[in-house]
């Protein structure tokens, strides 16, 4: 990556990252360089999770100020540790300028805050997401002492700040929430969307997010004169 042919090199569309060595101390700098002056669709990075703290925090830094630095972004998937989930109105911020961004995935076992960004990004007439996902990290709840207290990425003020966005005119078409247990008045944002005439989803994913018995009657009830949604999948709730 720091050589100038690589750099350079217009035709690279996809970059992935599987390994937490790449990011330690200034490792990630390279990328974001090569990130600025090129064209890449697609950028999943999956092992943020596993950094220290010192290093993730400069990750986070980093990755906050490299995808402000171009816009060609189509398909993005993150997985956030501990600093990069804090820092998670910056990354979303500075994903708004990805226009023709599709395929948004964010995983983490911190909750990522309000999400306002995110739903300013969903309201903006000219966005075209159309896949959305909020995941916890597989294997990493053994970290938490109490499993009542592992948080998910996603908790009431993000599901209902991304639900109102849902509810007007946008391009999302699907939805996951996937092992997230950190949503309880919330669903009833979600229930709302679906009732408006405006909900384009299509596909809904709400594996193991611990829904109540009445979170799932009021999605019953929202979905009586939803037209739009063709997939639902409640598993092991």
């Amino acid at each position: 990556l720091c050589s100038g042919g690589l750099r350079h090199n217009k035709s690279i569309k996809e970059v992935e990252i599987d390994n937490s060595d790449f990011l330690k101390g200034r490792g990630f700098i390279p990328l974001s360089l090569f990130l600025k002056m090129n064209t890449v669709q697609k950028l999943s990075i999956r092992c943020a999770y596993y950094l220290a703290d010192k290093d993730e925090a400069k990750f986070a830094e980093h990755l906050a100020a490299a995808l402000a630095n171009f816009t060609s972004l189509r398909v993005f998937h993150v997985e956030l540790g501990k600093h990069t989930a804090q820092i998670a109105p910056e990354l979303l911020k500075a994903l708004s300028g990805h226009t023709m961004l599709e395929d948004l995935e964010l995983k983490s076992n911190y909750n990522l805050g309000k999400c306002t960004e995110l739903a300013a990004m969903l309201r903006n007439r000219n966005s075209k997401v159309s896949k959305l996902t909020f995941e916890s990290l597989p294997g990493h709840i053994n970290n938490w002492d109490n499993e009542n207290e592992y948080p998910g990425p996603i908790g009431d003020e993000g599901m209902i700040n991304v639900s109102s966005a849902l509810a007007g005119k946008n391009q999302l078409t699907s939805l996951r929430i996937d092992d997230n247990r950190s949503i309880t008045t919330g669903w009833r944002g979600l229930c709302s969307s679906l009732q408006s005439s405006r909900s384009s989803l299509q596909k809904l994913y709400l594996p193991l997010t611990s829904m109540t018995d009445d979170a799932i009657i009021c999605l019953a009830d929202a979905l009586i004169d939803n037209s739009s949604l063709q997939h639902l999948d409640l598993s092991l709730n």
